[in-house]
């Protein structure tokens, strides 16, 4: 469901966003204005089709429960259906019996027609045996006499129910999400282009090149020459968070010791962590990097970040998103 690739690159674009609007006009590492479009419009296109595959996630696990409901209630119909054929008796009053054709031999007759095997029910568990009886029983109802019909009500319903059924297995297999991620890895691959291009014309305007300690300023790695320091120490552990449901904000007192940002987590019952937000002050928003899943059961929780990577994890808090 999580795809932390697209997020951390959606997150790195909104630093560099952030870093250069805080740019005086005339520094060096401003972003031209064909630059800081192109950046903003890659970072828009991979935030959609992040969300949108989020959401067709979360479809799919709505949709899983909708099939076991479809079936059952489709299995209903049929096996009324079944009970509607053997109690109803087959004499119609006012028409001469065939004496060729028995009563049994009509009614076995009309099973046939309605996708009942030697007139049994079969194993309706059995998704496909299911569908193949509730496609005959659609297709062939209005060919039997009317003593043996079903209602048109019923057979309007078990319409509506077979084409939810199988709208739902199409979203439950992931097909909806197979186009969704194809956009999101495009998007990605454009975003990711544009955040390399960006690190080279930032060191290229330096005098310092790639060895720039500014370049972590925007998470970009800075080179080391031979013999210089130890690399930056990871972020120290962070304060306590509390959570806003409403503006689905996270919350701690301050920066932790060496992080140059605080990142926001998120982790859906059953699924992956993955990143939601992040922000240079203490406050981040966990919608930031696409939306909840209605009715989601979640557990959220922020770190510090810096060019290094993340600090230890604070302290976890669970939220059931709203539907």
């Amino acid at each position: 469901m999580s795809d932390n690739k697209i997020q951390a690159a959606i997150l790195h674009g909104d630093l560099i966003a952030s870093v250069d609007d805080a740019l005086a006009p005339y520094n060096r590492r401003k972003l031209l204005p064909w630059q800081r479009d192109e950046l903003t419009a890659a970072t828009n296109s991979a935030r959609a089709a992040n969300s949108a595959l989020q959401l067709a996630a979360g479809e799919q696990v709505g949709a899983s429960g909708r099939v076991k409901t479809g079936e059952e209630r489709l299995s209903s119909f049929v096996r009324t259906v079944h009970s509607h054929l053997f109690g109803i008796p087959l004499a119609d009053p006012g028409v001469p019996p065939d004496a060729d054709t028995t009563d049994a031999d009509e009614r076995n007759d009309a099973l046939a027609s309605l996708g009942f095997d030697q007139g049994e029910l079969g194993d309706l568990s059995d998704r496909t045996n299911l569908l193949r009886i509730a496609d005959a029983i659609i297709a062939n109802n209005a060919a039997l006499r009317p003593l043996l019909r079903v209602s048109a009500a019923t057979i309007s319903r078990m319409v509506i129910w077979r084409s939810g059924l199988v709208t739902n297995v199409n979203i439950a297999n992931g097909g909806a999400r197979q186009p969704l991620t194809k956009i999101k890895d495009d998007a990605l691959d454009v975003l990711e282009n544009v955040l390399a291009r960006l690190r080279l014309y930032i060191a290229a305007v330096s005098p310092h090149g790639e060895y720039d300690p500014a370049l972590a300023l925007y998470d970009f790695q800075v080179k080391r020459q031979w013999g210089e320091a130890q690399p930056q120490p990871k972020p120290g552990p962070i304060g306590t968070m509390t959570f806003d449901g409403t503006t689905r904000t996270g919350t701690v007192d301050a920066l932790p010791e060496h992080a140059s940002s605080v990142v926001g987590w998120r982790q859906i019952l059953g699924g992956e962590p993955e990143l939601a937000g992040q922000s240079d002050t203490g406050s981040v928003n966990f919608a930031e990097v696409g939306p909840f899943i209605p009715n989601g059961d979640y557990m959220l929780w922020m770190t510090g970040k810096n060019g290094a990577g993340y600090g230890p994890a604070s302290n976890k808090v669970s939220w059931k998103a709203p539907l």
